[in-house]
């Protein structure tokens, strides 16, 4: 019953997880989205963690919950697929061999922290693991949990609208995104964000590169075109999710990197992105070329870009019929750029 689960910090061992919750919700701070998977009765578990006097949690501070009697790499696959989040950047944090062998054993590439059977060791171990240090945080991290629950909002009214027989379009079109681009510069007061979303973006990277201050202000001295895009729509505010960065050697345009963050897959911010660059390469009546590296982790742009592309290729005759194709998707864009 709730009366026996113990998380007071008057009982020693309820102490021990007072002070891990304290250290999710820092993680969580930091940038981290809290989900939980779980074998029990969802009703009594939920009421535990959101009623009980003692515990820290409010449901605004959980992202997604599976909470039943199925396999616990099931429920984490199915987490992961809600967010649109790799099995790759996940932890599991479990107590049981059992579960954390299983999950291990079918949720491939996942990292696991097994709860240490010395209790009183679990806080200091739990804060202390580098598998939960990601660097510097900005205020954009702590709205990260808000963001990712209002993409159940928006995959909720995508499947009101898939059972009135709608279109995806038809979604877009309800969401009224906006797309808003912007030239990178040395003196961007968001260079911070856009260093921390390349070193946090795996599956939609073209090359996997990670940048700190010094490399990023090298890249934007150099002859090349940085630019970034911040997505707003009528549920809240994404932020800054993408970059794309080019150089013009003269005769044609090398796309050396482009990022997208994970939340806003499948919103057409993939293919909006672009329309910049495609309109640099009209202008000069010049090719494309993506510098595109496999990571092993990327395959998601690997696939976007097969969709349009051979051999990471654009000829300009492509590109003019590719920038007339996008610029009629149902996404408003406000292009800030001056290249």
């Amino acid at each position: 019953s709730i009366n026996g689960v113990r998380m007071d910090l008057s009982d020693p061992i309820g102490a021990v997880f007072n002070n891990v919750q304290n250290i999710l919700l820092k993680f969580k701070e930091n940038g981290f989205l809290l989900a939980v998977c779980s074998k029990n009765d969802q009703e009594l578990a939920l009421k535990c963690l959101f009623n009980h006097p003692a515990s820290l949690f409010s449901k605004e501070d959980i992202v997604s919950y599976r909470i039943n009697w199925n396999p616990k790499s099931q429920n984490i696959k199915e987490i992961c697929k809600e967010l649109n989040i790799s099995v790759l950047d996940t932890v599991f944090v479990d107590d049981s061999d059992y579960e954390c062998d299983e999950v291990q054993r079918n949720c491939s590439g996942i990292s696991i922290f097994k709860v240490p059977r010395d209790l009183y060791k679990y806080p200091y171990e739990l804060a202390n693991s580098n598998l939960f240090y990601l660097g510097f945080s900005n205020k954009e991290d702590k709205m990260r949990t808000l963001m990712y629950r209002d993409n159940v909002t928006r995959k909720e009214i995508y499947n009101q609208v898939i059972k009135e027989k709608g279109t995806k379009e038809k979604w877009i079109e309800s969401l009224q995104i906006k797309l808003t681009t912007k030239k990178i510069t040395i003196n961007s007061p968001n260079k911070e964000r856009i260093i921390q979303l390349f070193n946090r973006t795996n599956q939609f990277n073209l090359t996997g590169n990670k940048f700190n201050s010094v490399l990023l202000n090298e890249k934007l001295t150099e002859k090349n075109e940085y630019y970034y895009g911040t997505v707003s729509d009528r549920i809240g505010s994404e932020g800054l999710v993408s970059v794309l960065g080019f150089n013009f050697d003269g005769e044609n345009i090398h796309i050396e990197n482009y990022i997208l963050s994970c939340r806003v897959f499948g919103r057409y911010i993939e293919e909006l992105m672009l329309l910049p660059v495609f309109e640099y390469a009209i202008s000069n009546k010049c090719k494309i070329y993506f510098d595109f590296t496999d990571t092993n982790r990327n395959g998601v742009i690997k696939d976007f870009l097969s969709k349009f592309t051979k051999n990471n290729f654009l000829s300009l005759e492509e590109i003019v019929k590719l920038h007339s194709q996008f610029s009629k998707l149902p996404v408003e864009t406000i292009n800030n750029l001056k290249m």
